[in-house]
């Protein structure tokens, strides 16, 4: 899957195993690393596991219509798919292409 991010400074953070080490740790930077490996290597959404560990689950409230995976218990990987999938109904074979939006614990 192709990925973009949601700004410079997301990017720069996802960018640089010693910034995410940094702001998290070690393990967290690898799980981060591990998860966007993960992400670039399947083909569309579908192909992302809804199992553990990567959990793949669609967000509500404020997130309607993103996805998130899961990097540890408590934090996850927040994206979105393209602008055209966001408020319509839509195959998740046909999402290959996502924004990371952040990291986040929303617990």
């Amino acid at each position: 899957m192709k990925i973009s991010y949601e700004n410079n400074n997301l990017k720069k953070l996802l960018s640089s195993e010693n910034n995410l080490i940094r702001k998290y740790n070690k393990e967290v930077s690898d799980k981060v690393y591990q998860r966007l490996a993960y992400l670039r290597n399947v083909p569309n959404l579908e192909k992302v596991s809804p199992q553990a560990p990567y959990r793949r689950h669609k967000l509500k409230g404020n997130y309607k219509n993103y996805y998130a995976i899961d990097i540890t218990k408590t934090l996850r990987l927040v994206f979105a798919p393209p602008i055209e999938c966001r408020d319509s109904e839509y195959n998740l074979k046909d999402i290959q292409e996502i924004s990371i939006i952040k990291i986040e614990d929303y617990h």
